[in-house]
């Protein structure tokens, strides 16, 4: 996230971890949120860790500086709409008030990136790696590139005995075709050769950027950041293979690194992927994301429970899953079948506290009328 941390106008109160809360006078939104606590300001604008008065969850906020921010938030906010993956940030909610617009996203108990090694080792490093590139290849296959992937925007966080990953900030991603045409974009020290040489940006760059974003994680630092920024453009000018990280890792995660890694854009595909499945303490959440595949059976067995209630009758369908299982995909699944067999309606988004309650505990649900006569 192309954000710097930066003293907001706070006042001492009970904050969520102690810290600071803003005041309702500099809040905007300031009906919907009880709770804000500034996290940091950036080009973009500012960016909040928030309380829903109305469901009491938290989230991340991001408030727009200006028009031009704002036209970034909501291009943001339109991307993430059409994606479901579980290692990719979900977008919640926009906001406007006057000329205060924001995009509300979920909150990560996200560690400092470079301090990934001390807190999870190469257990840590191999998760957030395969899980990032799962995000990427079903981003690039979505048609897009992320364009700015580095430490501050691949969120890294501690669940149960093992590591979570996901994609954030998707402020500068583009469709391929305009990312090919597309001048440097990103955080500095993390651009591939082929964005610094002005050939574009591509599915490739995203890949040496997590291999440079690999070595932040491993030592704590960036690959570059020990030559000053001039000279960090003529090093990757001259389309150099990431250097390698000072900390030792076993053969499998080097071998994986130097080939995300590699000058030659083509090369940085060379992994396998079985083999990273078979890592599955690393792997992530299993998801069902952009397929129906296996709720044939279970969709047909479900329409014949309907088909025998007696008429005038309503039904609901629960689905339950973690964020990210792929719940959204199997309700869009369901809606469909039920308006091909003639109900007359669907509802997803119940209101109140009980749809509230029933998406903090991972539960989607479909209230159906009964079938038209015709």
């Amino acid at each position: 996230m192309r954000y710097l941390l930066a003293g907001l106008p706070v006042r001492s109160g009970p904050g969520p971890r102690g810290s600071s809360s803003v005041t309702t006078e500099t809040m905007p939104f300031r009906h919907r949120f009880v709770e804000a606590t500034p996290l940091a300001r950036g080009a973009e604008g500012r960016l909040f860790r928030v309380r829903d008065a109305w469901t009491g969850r938290w989230g991340a906020l991001k408030v727009a500086s200006d028009g031009e921010a704002r036209a970034s938030i909501l291009a943001e906010f339109r991307l993430l709409s059409r994606l479901r993956h579980p290692c990719i940030l979900e977008s919640q909610e926009v906001f406007e008030d006057g000329e205060s617009f924001g995009h509300l996203l979920e909150y990560l108990p996200a560690i400092d990136p470079f301090s990934l090694w001390e807190a999870g080792g190469e257990a840590a490093i191999w998760a957030a790696t395969i899980q990032s590139l799962r995000a990427l290849t079903y981003l690039h296959r979505q048609g897009f590139v992320h364009g700015d992937i580095a430490p501050g925007n691949i969120l890294v966080w501690p669940e149960g005995d093992g590591w979570r990953a996901k994609l954030a900030d998707f402020g500068l991603a583009l469709a391929l075709d305009d990312a090919a045409r597309a001048g440097i974009r990103g955080t500095r020290g993390y651009w591939a050769p082929e964005t610094v040489a002005a050939q574009g940006t591509f599915p490739g760059s995203d890949l040496y950027a997590l291999a440079a974003t690999m070595h932040a994680w491993i030592d704590g630092r960036g690959p570059w950041d020990d030559l000053p920024p001039a000279e960090q453009l003529r090093t990757l000018a001259n389309r150099p293979d990431l250097p390698k990280p000072r900390r030792r890792v076993s053969p499998e995660l080097e071998s994986l690194y130097a080939t995300l890694g590699a000058s030659q854009i083509d090369a940085r595909r060379n992994w396998d992927w079985e083999e990273l499945r078979s890592r599955s303490q690393a792997w992530g959440p299993a998801t069902l994301v952009a397929t129906v595949s296996g709720l044939d059976g279970f969709a047909a067995e479900w329409m014949r429970w309907l088909s025998e209630l007696p008429g005038g009758q309503s039904a609901a369908l629960v689905l339950t899953g973690r964020v990210g299982s792929g719940r959204r995909t199997a309700l869009g699944f369901f809606m469909r079948e039920l308006a091909a067999e003639g109900w007359m309606s669907n509802w997803t988004s119940p209101l109140g506290m009980l749809h509230d309650r029933f998406a903090a505990s991972g539960t989607t649900w479909i209230r159906c009328w009964p079938r038209a006569s015709w």
